[in-house]
C-alpha cells in the first residue's frame, strides 16, 4: 500500500511525508512571491553563479514556506526577520545568513474606499496572514494608529486570496505587500499604513539550518554569492533586469520598478555591516521586533542572540 501511495504522489505531482528522503546533494530554497527576492531568481535565471546543488521552490504565500521549513522539505528559506524569529524559538538551530531587503512602504494596510483612516475600523473585516508578515505589520499599525480597538474581524488568508478577496469585497481591509500592494491601489484602494511608518522594523533575511550549513557550504556560499551578483546586474542593467525579472512576476517594468522605490535591496557591505561586530548590528532592530512580537503575543520567549547569526558567507 506505501509502494502505491507513493507511485500516485509521483503521479499526481504531490509529496508526501514517508515516500522518500531529500537528495543530499541538493539544497532546497524556498521562497514566496516579492519583488525582493527576485535578484535571486535573475542570477538563476542568468546563471550568474553556480546553482549546481542549489534547488529553488517557490510558494504562493510566505506561510507555506513556513510550513515547507518546519516539515523539512525545504532547507533555506526566505523570510521577513518576524518570521524568522518565529522558526527561531521553535527551531533553535536555524541561523540567518543574509540580509536581502528593508520594506521601506511595500508592505501596506489597504481599505476599501468608504474607510477614512484606521481608527473606522471597528466590526471591519480585516484579511492577512495570522502566521507571517500580516500579524506584525497589522499590529502595528494597530499600535501607532488605533491602539484601543478591539472589535476587528480578522479573516486568515494566505497571499495568494489577497487581491481576489479585496476586489470581491469580502474583506474591508487587507495587510499585504508588492506586487498586490500596486495592483489594489491602481484599482481604487487606499493605503492607510505603510512601513514608511516603522523604517528598519520589516527586514528581509535568509535562513538556514546549522547542520546544513555545516554539510553543504559550499552551496549555500554559492546561493549568497548569486544574490549579489543578481543585485549587480539589476544595478548595472536595470532596464534589462526590470524587463526579466517584471516577466516572471507578471509585472510591467513600471510597476516594478515602483516596487523597488518602496524598498532597500542590501549588497555585501551592507550585509557586513549587518551581520559583523559584537554584537552583530541586526541585532538591534532584530531586538526591538522581538519585544513587539512579546508584546503582542506572537512571540512566547526570547529567542534573539548573536548565535543565531553566521556572517561566514559573506567574504568574496
Amino acid at each position: 500500500m506505501k509502494l502505491f501511495v507513493c507511485i500516485l504522489s509521483l503521479i499526481v505531482g504531490v509529496s508526501l511525508s514517508g515516500c522518500s528522503q531529500p537528495d543530499e546533494g541538493i539544497i532546497n530554497v524556498g521562497t514566496n512571491i516579492w519583488p525582493g527576492y527576485e535578484p535571486l531568481y535573475l542570477a538563476k535565471n542568468r546563471e550568474l553563479f553556480d546553482t549546481k546543488g542549489v534547488r529553488f521552490v517557490e510558494f504562493t504565500a510566505a506561510s507555506e514556506v513556513l510550513r515547507a521549513y518546519r516539515n523539512k522539505t525545504i532547507d533555506v528559506a526566505a523570510l521577513t526577520l518576524d518570521e524568522a524569529l518565529f522558526l527561531i524559538q521553535d527551531q533553535p538551530d536555524t541561523k540567518i545568513i543574509l540580509v536581502m531587503d528593508f520594506s521601506a512602504g511595500a508592505d501596506v494596510v489597504i481599505a476599501q474606499q468608504y474607510i477614512g483612516d484606521l481608527s473606522e475600523l471597528s466590526g471591519k473585516r480585516v484579511g492577512l496572514e495570522s502566521s507571517a508578515l500580516g500579524a506584525f505589520v497589522w499590529a502595528r499599525a494597530m499600535d501607532i494608529h488605533a491602539p484601543e480597538l478591539t472589535d476587528v474581524k480578522i479573516i486568515n488568508m494566505e497571499f495568494n486570496r489577497h487581491e481576489r478577496a479585496f476586489l470581491n469585497q469580502e474583506v474591508d481591509v487587507v495587510v499585504t505587500f508588492e506586487p498586490v500592494k500596486s495592483q489594489l491601489i491602481e484599482a481604487g484602494g487606499k493605503v492607510l499604513f505603510s512601513s514608511k511608518e516603522i523604517p528598519g522594523e520589516i527586514v528581509d533575511v535568509l535562513v538556514a539550518r546549522e547542520s546544513l550549513i555545516d554539510r553543504h557550504p559550499s552551496q549555500l556560499s554559492n546561493l549568497v554569492n548569486g544574490w549579489f551578483a543578481g543585485l549587480k546586474f539589476l544595478n548595472d542593467e536595470k532596464t534589462q533586469a526590470l524587463q526579466e525579472m517584471g516577466g516572471r512576476l507578471k509585472m510591467d517594468q513600471e510597476a516594478l520598478a515602483a516596487a523597488y522605490d518602496g524598498m532597500i535591496l542590501l549588497g555585501r557591505e551592507e550585509n557586513k555591516q549587518l551581520l559583523s561586530g559584537e554584537p552583530p548590528n541586526i541585532l538591534s532592530t532584530g531586538r526591538k521586533v522581538e519585544n513587539l512580537l512579546l508584546k503582542s503575543g506572537l512571540l512566547y520567549k526570547e529567542v534573539l542572540t548573536e548565535n543565531v547569526i553566521d556572517s561566514r558567507f559573506l567574504s568574496q
